[in-house]
This record gives C-alpha cells, sequence and structure tokens, in this order.
C-alpha cells in the first residue's frame, strides 16, 4: 500500500513538473509568480555561494502578507521575523535579498527603497553604468521618510550594516586535542564592513582587494517590534535588506 501511495504521487509530480517546464519561455512571470535568482543564506554560517541576511537561523516556518507584497520567515533559533519584498506585477520582479530589498540595476542608483510601519528607507549608491576602478570607494547613503497619510507605527531602528559582498572575512584558529592527538580547527566567519546605529547614514566602502567583475552592496536594516503573542507583549527583531550590483573593473 505505501508504494502504491509513492508511485501515484511520483506519477502526479512528473506530470506537475512536465507542464511546468512546457511553460518556461512561453509566458511572462504572472503576479505572484517566484524566480530562481540565487540563494540567501544565514549571515556568518551559510553557504558560501549564498547571500548572507541576518535572522535566518533556524527558518521555520513562512507566511505571505495579506496585500501580497511581503513574504515573512520566521526563524526559530534566531528568533526573528525576517521579510522580504514580492513581486507584484508582471514581467521580472526585484526580489528581496535576506530579508526584502530590492535589489538595482546599472546606472547610479536613485534610491532602492523598502517600507517598514510609516517610514521609507531608501538607499542610494555611487554605482554606475560603467563600473568602478578597484582602487576607488562605492559611497551609499540611507535615509529615512515619513509615509503620509501611514496609519501604521513607527519602527524602532535599531542599525543598519553595510556588506560589499559577505563582509569582511574572519578567520579563527584554536588547538584541540582529539584522540589524544593536538589538533587545530579552522572557523571562518563575516562580518559587515560598516555598521552604523543612527540616520541618515553615509558611508564610504574601499573596493581595494575585490577582483573584477561584479559584486553587490547589501545593506541590512533591523528594527524591534513589539508584537502580542498568546496575550503577552513581546519584542522581536525584524530585518530588511536592500541590495544593489555593481561591476568592478
Amino acid at each position: 500500500m505505501e508504494w502504491r501511495v509513492v508511485r501515484v504521487l511520483a506519477v502526479r509530480l512528473v506530470a506537475v513538473c512536465g507542464a511546468c517546464l512546457a511553460c518556461v519561455g512561453s509566458a511572462a512571470a504572472a503576479v505572484g509568480d517566484l524566480t530562481a535568482a540565487g540563494c540567501i543564506g544565514n549571515s556568518g554560517n551559510g553557504p558560501p555561494s549564498c547571500t548572507g541576511a541576518d535572522g535566518l537561523d533556524g527558518a521555520s516556518s513562512v507566511a505571505v502578507s495579506p496585500d501580497g507584497k511581503n513574504v515573512y520567515a520566521a526563524s526559530v533559533n534566531s528568533n526573528a521575523v525576517v521579510v522580504f519584498n514580492r513581486a507584484t506585477s508582471g514581467g521580472t520582479g526585484g526580489g528581496g535579498t535576506g530579508g526584502g530589498g530590492g535589489t538595482g540595476g546599472g546606472g547610479t542608483s536613485g534610491g532602492i527603497t523598502t517600507t517598514v510601519g510609516d517610514h521609507r528607507f531608501t538607499l542610494s549608491t555611487s554605482v554606475s553604468a560603467g563600473c568602478l576602478a578597484r582602487s576607488g570607494v562605492l559611497h551609499a547613503a540611507l535615509r529615512s521618510s515619513v509615509v503620509a497619510g501611514s496609519t501604521a507605527g513607527s519602527p524602532a531602528f535599531v542599525r543598519v550594516s553595510f556588506f560589499v559582498d559577505r563582509g569582511v572575512r574572519h578567520v579563527h584558529r584554536r588547538i584541540v586535542h582529539r584522540h589524544g592527538r593536538r589538533v587545530t580547527v579552522t572557523t571562518v566567519t563575516y562580518s559587515a564592513n560598516r555598521t552604523v546605529t543612527s540616520l541618515p547614514a553615509t558611508v564610504s566602502l574601499r573596493l581595494v582587494g575585490l577582483a573584477s567583475g561584479m559584486h553587490s552592496l547589501r545593506v541590512n536594516l533591523v528594527f524591534h517590534q513589539t508584537v502580542r503573542r498568546h496575550g503577552r507583549r513581546v519584542t522581536i527583531s525584524v530585518t530588511r535588506t536592500l541590495s544593489q550590483k555593481f561591476r568592478v573593473c
């Protein structure tokens, strides 16, 4: 009986996948469609090929907001809720990167935005249509403004962290004893290139050491929000992420 159930499920899965493959390239993306654009992992211990985002350690549940504009991922180990932006129009939408920010393309960034409560946060950078010199700097500015007519509560801003790619790499080595032998254990972690605890924030990030090619600026905003759970008021951390691609000559 178990084998028959598995077989039926497998046949149905193949049929569904075949229908999906037949649609690829034949129609534009519909509202709410998800497009594979990379991976997001918890900062510091996620896969090296993934974009890091705070608050994803032990992510266990996902929910979509009633208006369809955001996706929320709750993380048990991080005790946090990470917020992603969700495409709400056809075509290729700006997906959230580790917490719900838009991504910018070529040209000088006129402003990549995200909204938390009754405030809108805008990231502007010195990214140009060409490429940035390896000996140069990347300038980034983050500012906030009140959303006119909003009835949402004001967010409690905590900090904003700027990461060039995965951030600053730290190698830690320690000696442990295993089975009577001394063994060196190496651990690699990453931290932000710059962290600011007040807004507006303006930073200049050096590009020395980056290889020629595409790189990313990731900006993590962290807020505290008070919610009611089981009749009690508790404070949780909410993370939003804005990202900007840039090319180094």
